[in-house]
């Protein structure tokens, strides 16, 4: 079966020149085999949309409907593929917004979950990462986008209270996957509230 790589190294590059050097060595490249990119696409869509059914966080809000649409803009795998970071897309309608600027009648919010498993027979375990959102955007391209800066560019920069990098590595960066990022999302996960 012919091995895929999916991220270009030119974008991996460019992402790296923006914000933080990432040295040479250290550039992350996304390896796959495109039958488990959709195998898993397809899993993650089905997994978010029963977030979606059961209101659970970051999808209890009335604009999140059985109607909304759930697209998988990227996933990156770990190098010993233990590992999962995926971008959710959901276009939803603005019937249950307020006020909006859209005059198409829907909007698109965008948000980042992490998947750990054991093995590569084994399903992904599913974790909101709770730093970043992407709310309410006019179009698909421009939330795809602006999620990918904040990962790409921006995920390093973020301080925690003392002023140190909370997250030390952008997602282009293979230490990323030994980062602490990791930890913060296994002990920032909310309680499960039930909404009836």
């Amino acid at each position: 079966m012919k091995f895929t790589i999916f991220c270009s190294l030119l974008f991996l590059w460019s992402c790296a020149q923006k914000r933080e050097h990432i040295p040479s060595e250290f550039v992350y490249i996304n390896k796959y085999y495109q039958h488990e990119y959709t195998k898993d696409s397809l899993s993650f869509v089905l997994e978010i949309k029963q977030w979606i059914e059961n209101k659970k966080d970051p999808f209890y809000p009335e604009i999140f409907t059985k109607e909304s649409q759930v697209m998988i803009d990227t996933i990156l795998y770990s190098p010993d593929k233990s590992k999962v970071v995926f971008f959710v897309i959901t276009k939803n309608d603005n019937h249950t917004l307020l006020r909006t600027n859209n005059p198409n009648g829907f909007h698109f919010d965008a948000r980042c979950f992490f998947g750990l498993r054991s093995n590569s027979h084994d399903s992904w375990n599913i974790y909101r990462f709770r730093y970043f959102n992407v709310i309410l955007f006019d179009s698909y391209e421009a939330s795809s986008t602006r999620l990918r800066e904040m990962h790409f560019q921006e995920l390093a920069s973020v301080k925690d209270s003392q002023g140190k990098s909370q997250f030390k590595y952008n997602l282009n960066d293979v230490r990323f996957w030994s980062g602490p990022a990791w930890e913060f999302t296994k002990i920032n996960q909310p309680e499960i509230y039930e909404r009836k």
